[in-house]
Order: structure tokens, then sequence, then C-alpha cells
């Protein structure tokens, strides 16, 4: 088997981005992604784009696994020339990685085009023992205090993030993992928006800050809270509160917006006392 590079390789009819070995072990046994997926696969998720579950591999690993449903030609297409969000996400993750940013460690990509469903695989390390920040905040489950040096360091993590070129994209509490170990340590995830931020994408920084300040509104509508954060990220990066404020502020609005048309809620406003 080839591999252990970010390029797809031909595979037993199937093309595959291999990072370890064990997370397409399956593939030896005879067994194809469709029947794989479906037989052993504990169902997270469900969409007309995605499926996502758990999946047992060898040596009492288990794994995350991501199908994008292929079924359209024009999905085909799209993976292929434009949109191949196996490969990014496995690039992205890497070099998050490399950074010492945390996030599940990626494993493999499979394409199965001509499979039954026609797909395409990301797998990556299943965070098992971790809840999302949003459910740990809502059951009560982390101190005031706890909470405000976890932002911070997150802050710290985002800010270096974005340091090496990279927006997540989607920086919702959903979507960062706490694991108790046995103080609060964060692993960000679902980087299928993570986006590198050239010039046309200097902005999405404020993206990802507006989309966290959504969440501290919404859950907790501390102003000290938000006061850490963008401190902190603020120390890390040396840009200024107002300026991120302002940045931030036409992104605020728009998903303060769709919030209330989906789910009838008033987002407080983005504004930090003096």
């Amino acid at each position: 088997m080839r591999g252990r590079d970010l390029n797809w390789h031909s595979y037993k009819n199937l093309e595959i981005i291999c990072l370890d070995p064990r997370a397409v072990s399956f593939l030896d046994d005879g067994e194809s992604p469709g029947s794989w997926f479906r037989t052993k696969a504990r169902i997270l998720k469900s969409n007309e784009k995605i499926d996502a579950g758990l999946v047992p591999g060898p040596d009492g690993m288990t794994f995350f696994v991501k199908r994008y449903r292929t079924a359209r030609l024009w999905q085909r297409i799209m993976f292929r020339l434009f949109r191949d969000h196996v490969a990014r996400t496995l690039k992205i993750s890497r070099k998050l990685i490399k950074a010492g940013i945390s996030v599940p460690v990626p494993l493999a990509g499979i394409r199965d085009f001509g499979g039954k469903p026609p797909g395409a695989y990301f797998i990556c390390q299943a965070l098992t023992e971790a809840m999302p920040l949003r459910n740990m905040v809502n059951n009560n489950l982390i101190t005031a205090g706890k909470l405000s040096k976890l932002l911070t360091r997150i802050a710290g993590a985002l800010a270096l993030m974005h340091g090496t070129g990279i927006a997540h994209g989607d920086m919702k509490w959903k979507n960062i993992m706490i694991r108790q170990v046995p103080e609060p340590d964060f692993l960000f995830i679902d980087l299928d928006t993570a986006a590198r931020m050239g010039f046309s994408g200097s902005r999405l920084f404020a993206l990802d800050l507006a989309r966290f300040a959504v969440d501290i509104a919404e859950t907790t509508n501390s102003q000290d809270l938000l006061r850490d954060f963008l401190t902190a990220y603020s120390r890390e990066t040396g840009l200024e509160i107002p300026m991120l404020i302002s940045k931030m502020k036409p992104f605020y609005r728009k998903i303060s917006v769709k919030h209330k048309k989906k789910r009838g809620t008033e987002t407080p406003p983005l504004v930090l006392e003096a």
C-alpha cells in the first residue's frame, strides 16, 4: 500500500490517501467502504450531504468517519476539480498539528465514486471521551473560573491558527471538543469550511471571532467572558480590541439575523462595555 503523503493513490480499484494503514485495513479484508460503513458505523449525523459516525478499528482504536455523498455526477466532478473536502481536511489537519494546534489526528481518505453508495470518506481519530464546549457549559459541568481560563487558552490557539494562515470558518462552540485530563483540554473539530487566509480571505479571522462571540452571547451573555476572550486574542496578535469589534460586527449581525429567522432567538448585541 502506498501512502503517508497527501496525494491520492490507486488501491484496489479505489483512490486513497493513507496516513495510518490501520484506518484502511478493512480493504485488505475484502470489504468495500460502503459495506464497512453501513455495517460498522454508529451514526452520529446524517443529512443530504454527509453521513458521519464512529467505527471500531483494529488495536482497540475507534475512528470518526465522515462520508460525503456523491451520487450525482456533478458532485463527483466538483470533488475532483474544486471541492475535495477530504484531501483539504487532511492537509489542513496535518498543518495545524504541526503548528501545535489540537485537532483530531487525520488518518486516511478514500474515494469510492463507483461504490454502493458512491462517496468520499474522511477518517480521523475519534474523540470518544470528549464533549462539545456548548454541552459542557449548558450542563453546568465547568465553573465560571475554569471557563474563563479555557476561553483564554482557546483565544490563544485561535490566534495561532490564524497566524499559520488558516481560518476555521465555523467556530461554533459545538465544534470545540473538551476533554477533562484532569483540567479541561480542547480540540478544534469539523474543518470542512476551514480555508487559507490569502489576500481575498483576510477578513476570515473576524468571522471566526464573531461566530465564537455569538456563542458567548447566546450561551452566557457574559461581558466578562467576551472581554477575557478578546483580550487574550488581542495580546497574541497585537490587534486592538476596538478594531476587532469593528471587523466582527458585520459577521455578528449576519449570524444573529440568521438565528432569529431559524430559531426565533434574539442574540444580544456585540458591545463590550468599558
